[in-house]
């Protein structure tokens, strides 16, 4: 998949189908400059065009704004970028990171973090971490120049609507088909609650495991119980989150998750393993926590997140004063005034 996405894209750059273009909202201006990338494991896999495109971009808007701080968004190329960025103009500039796990195993050698990545991280003004525990992570290889700040939810997409009447409990789980995501386990679990109660799980997303999380499925002779459903847009996820008695997070490590606080605007309770983020995010008031990696443990939180009267109203109010734009907002620009 990932092979045939590169090849679409060098078809497009090669046909100039890939367009140098810019999209205007409020207050949002947004650059597009196509560049061709690949393993950096092939001559750095071309961060010099990628650094390029981005500097282009960067020109563009300064010609009409003052630039007082760059932001990037993730941990590589993304900090690499800023931090050339910065020394070129004298531009103080930020990183959060997103990177999971931290650090992924191709940013380490014997002796710890790779200089491509560490360097820009240890030199910024300052490193954002999602969540306490990637915090932890950070200072764990010696960037100190860092603080929390929480992903924020889109509180006024994703909130409470009426749902249609069901015949039995509501599962969803959303994310990539990938080993770090564990539906294998979740899987497993599911066909311990069966034995207990009637349910029925919507998987929603698509990745590498999806052919044996099938096999598993027919296996485990719960065809009638499990639904994949495929990647879904925005909006889709949010019918499926509405949809649901109860969200499952099954991960076995995560630096935040985003669609925890999704499900909890929606004010639908949620049973996650402590696998980082989640950690953070679950109160007792608006779900459960359970080990990673033991489906015994994943199934009895679940039966007993089903067995539990959950208030709404009082869930969705968690996440409002935890986790909307306007917290995040005031948490940011706090940071950003005091590095200008």
């Amino acid at each position: 998949l990932l092979w045939s996405r590169k090849v679409s894209s060098l078809k497009k750059l090669l046909r100039g189908t890939a367009k140098v273009r810019q999209h205007e909202q409020e207050n949002v201006i947004t650059y597009y400059d196509p560049v061709f990338s690949w393993s950096r494991k092939i001559k750095t896999g071309n961060f010099d065009g990628i650094f390029d495109s981005c500097h282009r971009s960067y020109l563009k808007f300064a010609q009409n704004s003052e630039v007082d701080i760059i932001h990037a968004q993730a941990s590589y190329p993304g900090a690499a970028i800023a931090n050339r960025l910065s020394k070129m103009y004298d531009i103080p500039y930020v990183v959060t990171i997103r990177m999971s796990p931290f650090p992924e195993n191709q940013f380490l050698n014997g002796e710890g973090l790779l200089s491509l990545i560490k360097t820009p991280l240890a030199e910024s003004d300052r490193l954002i971490a999602t969540s306490r525990s990637l915090l932890s992570r950070l200072q764990h290889f010696d960037l100190n120049n860092s603080q929390v700040i929480n992903n924020p939810v889109d509180v006024s997409f994703f909130k409470p609507a009426d749902r249609k009447p069901h015949d039995r409990d509501q599962l969803v789980a959303i994310g990539r088909l990938e080993h770090q995501k564990a539906f294998d386990i979740l899987l497993r679990s599911v066909k311990t609650v069966t034995e207990t109660r009637p349910i029925h799980l919507t998987l929603v997303g698509d990745g590498s495991e999806k052919n044996s999380l099938e096999r598993l499925i027919e296996e485990l002779k719960i065809d009638d119980f499990v639904t994949l459903v495929g990647e879904k847009d925005r909006n889709e996820v949010r019918d499926w989150i509405q949809e649901s008695d109860l969200l499952i997070m099954s991960s076995r490590h995560e630096t935040f998750g985003n669609v925890l606080v999704e499900a909890l605007a929606c004010g639908k309770p949620v049973v996650s393993t402590k696998c980082g983020g989640p950690d953070e995010i679950v109160s007792d008031e608006v779900g459960l926590l359970c080990k990673v990696e033991d489906e015994q443990d994943l199934a009895n939180s679940i039966l007993k997140a089903l067995d539990r009267q959950w208030d709404s109203k009082a869930i969705r109010n968690y996440a409002l004063s935890k986790f909307s734009p306007e917290v995040f907002s005031i948490r940011m620009f706090q940071l950003y005034e005091s590095l200008i």
